[in-house]
């Protein structure tokens, strides 16, 4: 397997400012980590055209971020299948429950 490096940028509210180095090593999560770059980029394009005169409508902004969070919540629910089956222990994000819960 060849060995990938991600770098995530983190919040300087989190952190020193420093950036972080994640070494992946499956193809699959360094395309994964492509598109979340990618998804982050248009995130933030998004959110600069809500509710903006010739920009995005809010119940549609509304509607996109919705989508995006059920794919989350279905690519953790194919963690928890992936990981029971190959023996790994999967922890999903607290943030992710949360919403699940909040939603019922």
């Amino acid at each position: 397997m060849v060995k990938k490096e991600a770098i995530m940028k983190t919040s300087p509210l989190m952190t020193s400012g420093k950036t972080k180095r994640m070494e992946l090593q499956s193809s699959l999560a360094v395309e994964m980590m492509h598109m979340v770059s990618q998804f982050d980029m248009a995130y933030v394009k998004l959110k600069s055209q809500w509710n903006e005169p010739g920009g995005i409508p809010k119940k549609e902004g509304q509607a996109l971020i919705e989508s995006a969070q059920q794919a989350v919540q279905e690519f953790s629910n194919f963690m928890v299948r992936f990981s029971d089956e190959v023996g790994f222990k999967y922890y999903p994000p607290k943030k992710l429950e949360k919403m699940k819960t909040d939603k019922i």
